[in-house]
Parts: structure tokens; C-alpha cells; sequence
């Protein structure tokens, strides 16, 4: 091969290889993933059977849930999303509801109270400290 033929692609692979160093040392530390705590509470006068809580493509679950019973859950951000909550009650009567907004950077404890006619949340943001 001649000299014409092989710099590009020795100047391109340096190319690649900066830009691999820069995103896996200066990109990647900084994108932080907070963990965020969550409780579920049956707030209702009934036994919850099935509840289901989904966020950032992973489901979280309990049965059984007595009134004025919880759960708690932990899990990291990963960009902006919602909670989608799925209840079954003893009666048979469903709950599902689509509640909160999280993103990424901001440290909450989110409560979801599952209620008798409703599903609710409290959010508690809080400063981040770096």
C-alpha cells in the first residue's frame, strides 16, 4: 500500500480513539445517576391484591397491601419520565393512573398513595448538592 492509502484511515482511527478518551473520561463521570426513593401506600379501606409501578422500563411490585400498608422501592434516573401505576383492589375495582415527573439531576422521595377513588402523589424535591 502506498502512503496515500493508509493515512486516512491511520488519521481517522486517531480521530475515533480521542473521541472514545473524551466520552469515557469527561462525558460518562459526568452524568450522574441519582437514585430516587419511592413508597407505595394503599390509602384506601381495602386490601390492594396486585399493584404494579412502572418506571424507566422496569416494574416494581406487591401484593397483598393492607390499608394503610406500603412498599418502598429504589432506582437511579435515566433521563425524564413518569410514573405508571396499576392497582387491583380487593372489590375488584382497578386503579391505573400515569402520575409525577422525574428527571435526571433532580433528588426526590416520592410518595403515591393509592386512594379510594384515585391515585396521587406527593413529590419532595430536594437541592443537590454537589
Amino acid at each position: 500500500m502506498t502512503r496515500r492509502r493508509w493515512c486516512p484511515w491511520v488519521l481517522g482511527g486517531l480521530v475515533l480513539l480521542m473521541v472514545a478518551y473524551v466520552w469515557l473520561r469527561v462525558v460518562i463521570p459526568s452524568t450522574r445517576f441519582i437514585p430516587i426513593e419511592c413508597t407505595v401506600v394503599n390509602d384506601s379501606a381495602q386490601t390492594i391484591e396486585r399493584v404494579a409501578v412502572t418506571v424507566f422500563h422496569r416494574t416494581y411490585r406487591a401484593e397483598g397491601l393492607a390499608p394503610g400498608g406500603s412498599f418502598s422501592f429504589m432506582f437511579d434516573t435515566a433521563g425524564d419520565d413518569h410514573y405508571h401505576v396499576e392497582a387491583q383492589l380487593a372489590s375488584g375495582e382497578q386503579r391505573v393512573a400515569d402520575v409525577g415527573y422525574l428527571t435526571t439531576g433532580a433528588v426526590q422521595a416520592d410518595r403515591i398513595e393509592i386512594g379510594a377513588d384515585e391515585v396521587r402523589i406527593d413529590s419532595a424535591l430536594q437541592d443537590l448538592a454537589y
